[in-house]
């Protein structure tokens, strides 16, 4: 039940879902996004719905026509509830379609409302995670849900034509480093 309170108050604040387009993951871009295999054991791959992408800053991460784009979940529900999210996407300029995804979570610093009763509010702030063989901006993100507080990074870089979003979040505490070593596993399956 906390991972469903987790996951909730991540669509409803910063929820690091992505909206993905119909048969999007037969793509050959599918095949650089994160495998369970990568994974710590106890992770699943976690399905999320469009309305997860309904609010600031996450609805920046919404499919635009013509891009191309694909998204993987996994969570784990019993050990440290935690979700990650990547998605990746193809853009013929990724550096303004970099500066766009950044510039929409600098928009939504802080927010605040409500979810299923619990009053819901986040912070993001810029963080250095170092270099990982990429260009990257990253970002922590804390969010209060009633009870929980939820502690996550959002990350985004580009390599060649492609986008990458990738975020991390959990009712557990998290480190810069793991999440470093998280966008550094991520960034070596895609082409250079």
């Amino acid at each position: 039940m906390r991972l469903v309170r987790v996951v909730a108050a991540l669509g409803a604040a910063l929820v690091l879902s992505f909206s993905m387009a119909a048969g999007a993951t037969s793509t050959p871009l599918a095949s650089h996004l994160l495998t369970k295999s990568q994974m710590p054991a106890h992770f699943v791959l976690e399905h999320l719905t469009v309305s997860d992408t309904a609010t600031c800053p996450e609805s920046s991460f919404q499919l635009r026509s013509p891009v191309t784009s694909v998204r993987v979940a996994f969570a784990d529900a019993t050990v440290t509830h935690t979700l990650v999210v990547e998605k990746l996407y193809t853009s013929n300029k990724p550096v303004v379609a970099l500066v766009k995804a950044v510039n929409s979570v600098t928009r939504c610093q802080s927010s605040s409302g409500s979810l299923s009763g619990y009053s819901v509010s986040q912070s993001i702030q810029p963080v250095k995670i170092g270099t990982v063989g990429a260009p990257v901006r990253a970002f922590s993100v804390l969010v209060n849900a009633g009870p929980d507080v939820v502690d996550g990074y959002l990350a985004f870089a580009t390599r060649g034509t492609t986008v990458i979003s990738i975020g991390e979040a959990s009712a557990s505490a998290l480190s810069v480093r793991g999440f470093r070593r998280l966008v550094v596993k991520a960034l070596a399956r895609i082409p250079r």
